[in-house]
C-alpha cells in the first residue's frame, strides 16, 4: 500500500510538522506499506530527516514562489508569510505549485491512500487531484481558526471538503466546527488525539534521578539559605508570543523573584524585540531568564531532562502536545485547562500531584487574554508555580517517572498510529 503524506509547513518545529513525521515514521514500520512525502521547505534549509526515500518538497523562496512559506499560525517559529496577506497571485502560486507536485506523484507512485494535515488549500487540491482515491484529513485547529478569521480566503480556495474519507481530530471540541465550516458529516470526523515519541522524550537514567533528590532545598522565610544551591527550573518552549501566555510567565517569574524564590526560567523559541524589551523592562538578567533556540526535537528532549517544571501558560492549543512531551522527560507541570487537553488526559493523570491547572482568563478572538482579567491570572500562574516548587521537595524522582511511564504509556505514537493506520481503507 502506497501512502502519501502532504503537509503544506516544514516538517518540524510545529506540532503538526511533528504530527507528520512521527505519523510517517511509524507507518514505514508497517510490512507492505511504503510512504511518500510531500512537505514545505525553504530554499536554503532543505529537509534531509524523514524516513523515506520519497520526497516531494514545495520550495518556497524561489522564482517559483518568491515568498516565504505560510503558516497556519500567523506567528510561527520561522520565517514564514501569513495568509491573510497574501495577494490572489500568491495564492495561485500557491495551489498551482501544490498541483504540479501532486500530478508528479500520481504520474510517479499513484498513491493509495492521502492523508493531508489541515483542513485548507492543500487538502482542496489533493481531492482534486485524486478523484478516486480515499483522501483523508487531519485537523489541527489551526487550519479552523484560520477559516473562521479569513471567511473569504476559505470559501474561495479551500471550501466545502465534503469528499474526505474521513477526518482525523485532535478533540470532540473540533467536531461541531468542522461539521459547520468544510460541510463533512460527523460520522466522517473520528477524534485520535496527539501522542509524544517515546523515541525522543523520555527521562534521565533511574540513577541520576536519584541522584537529583531535592531533599536539600529550603523553603522558609529565610530565602538566604538557598544561595548555594541551583535554582529551582521552569521552562517553556514553543512560539515566543502573547498568544502563548509568555508575557505573563514573565511577569509571574518576576513577581516570584521578588518574593525571594531560588528560580529561574528558560524560554526555548525565536526571540524578538517585543519578547526583549519586556525582559529588560522587568529588569530580569539573563541568569534569571534564559532565552535560546534549539535545532531539533532531540535537542529540546535534552533540555526538557534536565528541567525541573515545565509552564504551558497558552491561552489556545488545538491539543498541546509539548503537555505530553514535557511530562514523558519526567518534567513537573503547570498549565492551563486548555479545553483539548483536558480532555485528552484521563482522570488518574490529570490528578497527580506532579500537575498544577491554572483557570485562564477570559479569552477573546480564540487566543487573546481580556486585559483586566491578566493580573489576577498572574497571581494564578504563579502561585501554580509555587505549588510545584513546594512539592518537589524531598521527593524521589525516580519514583514518580516510573508512576509517569505508566500512565503515559497509551499516549504514545506507537498506539495512536496503528489506531489510524487501521482505520485506512
Amino acid at each position: 500500500m502506497k501512502i502519501l503524506h502532504a503537509l503544506a509547513q516544514l516538517p518540524t518545529r510545529t506540532g503538526s510538522g511533528v504530527y507528520f513525521r512521527n505519523l510517517l515514521r511509524e507507518f514505514s514500520k508497517q510490512a507492505g506499506s511504503r510512504q511518500i512525502a510531500l512537505f514545505a521547505e525553504p530554499l536554503a534549509q532543505p529537509v534531509d530527516f524523514l524516513d523515506t526515500k520519497d520526497l516531494y518538497p514545495i520550495v518556497f523562496e524561489t522564482e517559483e514562489l518568491p515568498f516565504p512559506m505560510p503558516g497556519m499560525s500567523d506567528e510561527m517559529p520561522y520565517k514564514s508569510s501569513v495568509y491573510g496577506e497574501l495577494s490572489k497571485a500568491e495564492w495561485t502560486k500557491l495551489k498551482n505549485a501544490y498541483r504540479e507536485q501532486l500530478l508528479l506523484i500520481k504520474k510517479e507512485h499513484d498513491p493509495d491512500i492521502i492523508i493531508c494535515h489541515h483542513l485548507w488549500l492543500l487538502a482542496r487540491t489533493c481531492l482534486e487531484v485524486f478523484p478516486d482515491r480515499p483522501v483523508y484529513g487531519i485537523c489541527h485547529g489551526t487550519d479552523i481558526r484560520q477559516a473562521r478569521q479569513h471567511p473569504d480566503l476559505a470559501r474561495e480556495w479551500v471550501g466545502e471538503l465534503s469528499n474526505l474519507r474521513l477526518v482525523f481530530a485532535l478533540s470532540e471540541e473540533q467536531i461541531a466546527a468542522i461539521e459547520e465550516l468544510y460541510k463533512l458529516d460527523s460520522q466522517q470526523i473520528i477524534v485520535t488525539g496527539g501522542a509524544y515519541d517515546q523515541e525522543v522524550f523520555y527521562p534521565l537514567p533511574e540513577a541520576q534521578l536519584r541522584a537529583l533528590k531535592r531533599d536539600n532545598l529550603t523553603i522558609s522565610d529565610d530565602f538566604s539559605k538557598e544561595a548555594e544551591i541551583s535554582p529551582f527550573s521552569f521552562c517553556y518552549a514553543g512560539k515566543l508570543v502573547r498568544s502563548k501566555g509568555v508575557f505573563e510567565l514573565l511577569a509571574a517569574t518576576k513577581k516570584l523573584r521578588a518574593e525571594g524564590y531560588n528560580i529561574e526560567l528558560k524560554l526555548i523559541g525565536q526571540s524578538n524585540p517585543e519578547l526583549t524589551e519586556y525582559i529588560e523592562v522587568l529588569g530580569l538578567d539573563n541568569s534569571v531568564v534564559k532565552v535560546y533556540d534549539v535545532k531539533s526535537q532531540s535537542d529540546l528532549a535534552a533540555e526538557l531532562r534536565v528541567t525541573d517544571c515545565f509552564v504551558f501558560a497558552s491561552y489556545y492549543e488545538g491539543l498541546g502536545l509539548i503537555a505530553l512531551e514535557a511530562l514523558a522527560s519526567g518534567m513537573r507541570l503547570v498549565v492551563n485547562q486548555l479545553p483539548a487537553l483536558c480532555e485528552q488526559l484521563n482522570v488518574e493523570l490529570k490528578e497527580q500531584d506532579f500537575i498544577s491547572w491554572v483557570k485562564l482568563p477570559r479569552i477573546v478572538n480564540v487566543d487573546e487574554a481580556v486585559d483586566e482579567d491578566i493580573p489576577a491570572y498572574v497571581e494564578r500562574l504563579a502561585a501554580a508555580m509555587i505549588e510545584q516548587y513546594k512539592r518537589s521537595v524531598g521527593e524521589d524522582l525516580a519514583t514518580r517517572v516510573a508512576l509517569l511511564d505508566k500512565l503515559l504509556s497509551t499516549y504514545r505514537w506507537s498506539s495512536l498510529s496503528a489506531r489510524i493506520f487501521n482505520l485506512l481503507d
